[in-house]
């Protein structure tokens, strides 16, 4: 299980946030270009961690949230019902 799973209410049996079926990538997608965004700000601005509130007492740090945007895309092209080419795999490989 991952540090994220018990934030997230609604997450499919794979691991991609899962909202609606209408537009379903439009939210995975989302968070992890989010995520990504937010972790090269706190790297930039040295901001070691975050929290999700008050209730919340857990730290996350930019690490924390590249990790759970390659989740989403990894998890995406897991099960992704096109053809992709090793490129775009291997691009989230690493």
């Amino acid at each position: 299980m991952a540090i994220w799973d018990d934030h997230i209410e609604i997450v499919n049996p794979g691991g991609l946030i899962w909202v609606s079926e209408w537009n379903a990538l439009l939210h995975p997608t989302a968070a992890a270009f989010l995520a990504v965004i937010y972790s090269d700000y706190m790297l930039t601005s040295k901001t070691a961690r975050f929290s999700c509130g008050d209730r919340d007492k857990r730290y996350y740090k930019p690490s924390d949230l590249r990790d759970f945007a390659k989740s989403q895309v990894r998890t995406y092209i897991r099960y992704c019902p096109f053809d992709l080419t090793y490129a775009q795999l291997k691009a989230w490989q690493s």
